[in-house]
């Protein structure tokens, strides 16, 4: 996972071997720009002590029609629960589902802790289309790049 700088707004790069590898990369990524340096840098072990108590929330996202958009609905659903739980994403359990010319679908669970008061990172809107990139490279690794507007 790599964030680049975009006008004023922050990118996510972020790669995955699998496109569960992949959206939870992103996940950390959001959990990165929002929360700052209380963020783990990758996906943490759901056992570690730091941080605050985890919380568990179940994902049952509706069906998008691209895996594109399943990406940026996930995000958005995860800003959601940065504004209203108050938690931010550091380990994902996700299934994702769908294919060619069908619906695209992502159901599992999201553990998190709570954000930290001092803050420290940025406030995400939401994830956006512009620039959305979600490819399989060439190396078997899925790729995508996305735009968050901070």
């Amino acid at each position: 996972m790599r964030l680049f700088a975009h006008t004023a707004d922050v990118g996510l790069d972020v790669r995955g071997e699998s496109l569960e590898e992949l959206f939870g990369w992103a996940a950390a990524g959001l959990a990165r720009v929002a929360v700052g340096r209380a963020a783990p840098r990758g996906l943490e072990r759901a056992d570690a002590a730091v941080g605050g108590p985890l919380r568990r929330v179940q994902v049952s996202l509706p069906a998008a029609p691209d895996i594109e958009a399943l990406l940026v609905d996930w995000l958005n659903y995860l800003v959601y629960v940065l504004d209203t739980e108050r938690i931010y994403p550091v380990r994902c359990e996700l299934a994702v589902s769908g294919g060619e010319g069908g619906p695209w679908t992502l159901r599992g669970v999201v553990e998190g802790r709570p954000v930290p008061p001092q803050g420290g990172g940025r406030t995400v809107k939401a994830a956006t289309y512009h620039g959305l990139e979600l490819a399989r490279a060439g190396d078997g690794l899925y790729r995508a790049r996305v735009i968050l507007d901070v």
